[in-house]
Order: structure tokens, then C-alpha cells, then sequence
């Protein structure tokens, strides 16, 4: 699993999720910064990991 902060200039968005080839990926951004939550966990794991840390970050 990991977990990245993107240092890019983007719009504050909610958390939204998907996933790609059996990797669940939640995102959001917030702050001019992109978050990026992902693994082999279910998609559901996923967007509630992101959902916690969206509160902090």
C-alpha cells in the first residue's frame, strides 16, 4: 500500500476512487496539493483510508 502527497497546484476535490489491473487507488486534492491513497486492498479499504486522512491532510 502507499500513500503519496503530490506537490502540484490543484483544485480542492473530494475523494474519488477506482480500480486499475486489481490496484484500488483513492485520490483527492486540497490545498494546491494532490493526495493519492493505493494498493492490492479493496476499493471500499481504499476510499475509507483516503476518507481518514483527507481529515488531516
Amino acid at each position: 500500500m502507499v500513500f503519496c502527497i503530490l506537490d502540484k497546484s490543484e483544485q480542492d476535490a473530494p475523494v474519488k476512487s477506482e480500480t486499475r489491473e486489481g490496484v484500488a487507488v483513492a485520490s483527492w486534492a486540497r490545498g494546491g496539493r494532490g493526495f493519492l491513497v493505493g494498493g492490492r486492498i479493496s476499493e471500499a479499504r481504499a476510499t475509507q483510508l483516503a476518507e481518514a486522512l483527507a481529515t488531516r491532510f
